[in-house]
Parts: structure tokens; sequence; C-alpha cells
């Protein structure tokens, strides 16, 4: 299974050397790792619209940073929709069935596949980081060394954690990777718990559908944190330092409806799926859409 395109992402570091990989890594657009909605609330709706940045100056608003990406992240009728606009690209997952449906309407295009496919695909992408991060430790290169140590903390992370229950305020840091969440109580608990299994979803999906995302661990153990707490995110930094101090942050608005619009963009998506417009792919099939760049990436 070497020839699996899950693997492009490791296979490019072993012949190109980390430090680009790393810095495309921790510079890609990681928004998927911010959304979620409650299914298991059948009778309520929800909506989160989120901005990405990227943080160039400590200095500046958070506003005036430039942007990454838009998000608008739907749950309706036991389904999430998460959308972007710009690409015309949306990820709507099942929980129920265990399953997403990537759609991507410039493309005409839509892939079905398994939340036990994604994690199949994601350990054995896990198992080649881990043989690159084991070849790379020969290097007497220190910051080849530096880039190995990135990959084994995405691995197997371990932070160092804060909570400032006053402000719901939640730090997890260590020297070369930080998360810093400014969060709010859920309306109800139940929330919460469906964020997170979302949330820990999305965070799989990217992992093995885009090469320059981040391993999923470090994610999920701020989820953990978040779900340990019952809280849900406002605002989320991601401050990773490899060389320079390299940072995005995500800000999120919900709501406890969704609009009109809302409304109309799932029946589209919907009715796309159910008249059979658009062109069925295999999840490889995808992934090699996405690598050499005829499919918009998350």
């Amino acid at each position: 299974m070497r020839g699996l395109l899950t693997m492009t992402c490791v296979d490019r570091t072993a012949q190109a050397g980390v430090t680009a990989f790393m810095q495309k890594l921790i510079l890609s657009c990681a928004c998927g790792f911010f959304f979620a909605a409650p299914w298991m609330l059948s009778a309520q709706e929800m909506r989160v619209y989120t901005v990405t940045r990227a943080i160039e100056s400590s200095s500046q608003n958070v506003e005036r940073q430039p942007v990454l990406a838009r998000s608008l992240t739907l749950f309706h009728a036991g389904k999430v929709y998460d959308y972007i606009s710009s690409e015309q690209e949306v990820v709507i997952f099942e929980p129920a069935h265990h399953r997403f449906t990537i759609l991507n309407e410039s493309a005409a295009a839509v892939t079905v596949v398994s939340q036990d496919e994604i994690r199949r695909f994601l350990g054995l992408a896990e198992e080649r980081a881990q043989e690159v991060a084991a070849d790379l430790l020969r290097s007497p290169d220190p910051q080849q060394r530096q880039s190995v140590e990135l990959l084994q903390f995405q691995l197997r992370p371990t932070f160092e954690t804060t909570y400032e229950p006053m402000t719901r305020r939640l730090q997890m840091q260590v020297p070369q990777f930080a998360y810093d969440a400014v969060c709010a109580e859920a309306p109800q608990p139940l929330v919460v718990d469906s964020y997170l299994r979302y949330a820990d979803a999305i965070t799989e999906l990217n992992s093995v559908l885009h090469p320059q995302s981040f391993l999923p661990a470090p994610r999920m153990a701020l989820n953990q944190q978040l779900r340990e707490r019952g809280i849900l995110p406002i605002s989320v930094r991601r401050r990773v330092e490899y060389g320079a101090t390299l940072e995005i942050a995500a800000e999120h608005k919900w709501e406890w409806a969704l609009t009109e619009l809302d409304r109309k963009y799932i029946d589209r998506w919907e009715s796309q799926i159910s008249k059979g417009l658009l062109r069925p792919l295999s999840f490889e099939q995808m992934q090699r859409a996405v690598l050499t760049g005829k499919l918009s990436q998350r």
C-alpha cells in the first residue's frame, strides 16, 4: 500500500527534506479543525461561521490580519454541512452512518468515504511518518532533527495545560507547539459532545485528504480538554515554532438557528446528490485530484 496517496506528504518529506514540507504543513489552512455541530439534538439546528487568519504581526488587531479562509458549518436533520463558498466545496458528515460525502461543485464531483476507511488510511500514514522520523534522526543536520521532533510530537503529543475558569481560557503548550482557546459554555451539554465528535472526525479526514495538514492527534488533544470541561471554542490560536513563529487564529460565530439562505444551500446540495448531477469519484481519485491541484484544498 505504499503507493497510496495518503503517503505522498511523507514521501515528499523523505525526498525533499523536512524543512519545506513542515513549512507548508504549518501554513496550511486547517480550518476544518475548528468546525462542528450537534447532530444528537435532532430538533435543534445550528450554524457556525468561522474566519481563519494568518497572524503575521502580534502588534496588530486580529481583524486586520490576512484571511486564510471563511467557512460556514450547518447542522440539520442529523447531518453536518461544512461549506467553503470560495471553493464551492462542501463536506457532509453523517454520524449515524459514520461517513463523509465530499462535494466539489466547481468540478461537479462527489466522493463518499467511511470513517473506518479514513482511519485505515491514517494508520498507514502514521506508520510511514514513524519510518521517516527514524531515518531523519540519523541525520547530522540540526534543522532536520528539529523537524523530526515536531513530527514525533504530532504522533504522540503531550501538552502542559492550564485553564482559567473565570475567563474560560484554555492554554496547551510545549516549546514548539501551542493552542490558546477562549471558550464559552454551551446551551446544552449534548451540544459539546456532538461538536467535539465532529471536530475529531473532520480532523482525521483533513489529515488524510490534504497532505499539508497536521496529523490529527494534537487537535484531538485540544478537543478532549474541551470535552472534559464542557465548553465550546469561541476563538482558537495555534502557534508553531519552527525556525520562526508561525501562527493562525480561528474566530467562530455561533448561532442556534439556520437562515433561509442556509436552507437553500442544503436543498441545493442534497438535490445535486439525489439527482445524480455529480460525477462520482473514489476517495483515491479525490486525493489525487487534490494533490495535483485539480480540486480545491480545504
